[in-house]
Parts: C-alpha cells; structure tokens; sequence
C-alpha cells in the first residue's frame, strides 16, 4: 500500500463519519480527483478481501464503517 493510500486510509478511519473528498483532499494535500481515485481503490480492496469494514460512498461524502 502506497503511502497516499495509507494516509487517506487513516483519515477515513479516524474521522469516524462522513468526510468529503475536499476535506481528504485538505487533510492529505492530494489532489481531490487523486483523492476519489485511491478511496475508489481501497473501496475496491476491502470487497475482494473478505473485509470487516467497508469503505462507502454517501451523497456528502465517503465513511468508513463496519458492514452489516
């Protein structure tokens, strides 16, 4: 995992609630269309990897939570 993926990762969890790309983008200093390319990206991870937690898209923004 890339050092922007982890930092974006990290955000996601630690904000606990939606967050926008924006906000990522601020917290990061990532490019917003860089930002929606690696939550795409990790989205895409936990869904293969059988994870606990899934990465989901909301109309303000992303949040990281514990699937169902």
């Amino acid at each position: 995992m890339e050092d922007h993926e982890k930092k974006v990762e990290a955000v996601l969890f630690t904000v606990g609630k939606t967050i926008t790309s924006e906000r990522i983008s601020s917290l990061c200093s990532l490019e917003i269309k860089e930002v929606d390319k690696i939550v795409t990206k990790l989205q895409e991870d936990y869904a293969q990897r059988d994870h606990s937690l899934q990465i989901m898209e909301k109309d303000d923004g992303w949040k990281l939570t514990v699937k169902d």
